[in-house]
């Protein structure tokens, strides 16, 4: 299907500002931590996204929306209804045909331009998601907001967690330190432990 299909991406609009990850001096240091932050939410969000597309019950197949994938025939995003997909096109990229699409398009699709004609479809089994579960017990919010706010949680759960790895370097280092600090400035500790 289309950008963001198969839980690969996430919709417009999810995202929040990066946090600091990282210790590093000068330009350098921040250009790194920077790059670090944008290959680390990438990560996150495909992580978060994967975890929201987990099944979790069967709804009517004629109203499920199919989040983040979009239809190669006529670009509808996301595919609401039956879902048609090739199976036979790589799942990176893949091929999803909404119902109406599946009754009549023939070629390339818009977002896979490798698809062939003779390519044998399947429908895809709607399922429910933890998202779809979420947008239920929220129904004043959008799929994109709760997205965005979960994306956030982890976040923030993922920089205490590496602060605190920091921290805990840190410590150790500075406890090395004053081992071999004190070891310097008391020679006569030094050879009274190796006499015992």
């Amino acid at each position: 299907g289309g950008a963001g299909a198969h839980g690969n991406g996430v919709p417009a609009g999810t995202g929040s500002g990066s946090g600091g990850h990282g210790a590093g001096g000068g330009a350098e240091g921040a250009q790194g931590a920077q790059e670090m932050d944008v290959e680390d939410r990438v990560n996150l969000q495909e992580r978060v996204i994967r975890v929201l597309k987990s099944p979790c019950d069967t709804i009517r197949p004629e109203n499920f929306v199919h989040f983040g994938v979009g239809c190669d025939g006529c670009g509808v995003c996301p595919i609401v209804g039956p879902r048609w997909q090739c199976t036979e096109c790589k799942e990176r990229i893949g091929f999803d045909l909404c119902a109406e699409c599946h009754k009549n398009h023939v070629g390339p699709g818009r977002f896979n331009q490798q698809h062939k004609p003779w390519h044998k479809m399947r429908l895809v089994e709607s399922k429910e998601t933890l998202l779809h579960s979420l947008l239920k017990d929220h129904p004043g919010f959008s799929a994109e907001y709760l997205i965005g706010l979960l994306v956030d949680a982890q976040q923030e759960n993922y920089e205490q967690e590496e602060q605190q790895q920091q921290q805990q370097q840190q410590d150790a280092e500075e406890g090395e330190e004053e081992a071999m600090h004190d070891a310097e400035e008391d020679p006569m500790q030094d050879e009274m432990m190796q006499e015992d």
